[in-house]
């Protein structure tokens, strides 16, 4: 009998400290996930502001983009609209190759080819 209870003594030492170690763990993951869940808030309190400011900066470059805000503010810098006489216009035919005004090309198509080539 007397081995039986010593028996029992250690088993239930053993799983109280088992069920104490698992305990803890718990507390632990519990601590570690709401940790995590505090992160992620913060992650996407920080995304919508970002989100807000790009739409504002978009608006503003928007706005600024306008002609009456550009005709403004360059008038501000001083500076004064361009005149024909100041302005180049190319002239592009079906091969992309680029003709001034005055000059002959086969067939010339007064816009840009398709392949995006600037004209300046």
């Amino acid at each position: 009998m007397r081995r039986l209870n010593t028996a029992l003594l250690w088993a239930t030492l053993v799983l109280g400290s088992v069920l104490l170690l698992l305990a803890l763990l718990l507390v632990n993951l519990q601590y570690r996930s709401r940790t995590l869940f505090v992160e992620h808030e913060r992650a996407i309190d920080i995304g919508r502001k970002l989100l807000d400011d790009q739409a504002e900066l978009e608006y503003k470059v928007r706005k600024a983009s306008l002609p009456g805000n550009v005709v403004s503010e360059a008038e501000k810098l001083g500076l004064v609209p361009s005149t024909e006489e100041e302005s180049i216009t190319l002239i592009y035919d079906k091969t992309g190759k680029v003709f001034f005004p005055g000059e002959t090309s086969s067939e010339p198509e007064h816009s840009q080819p398709e392949s995006g080539r600037a004209s300046s």
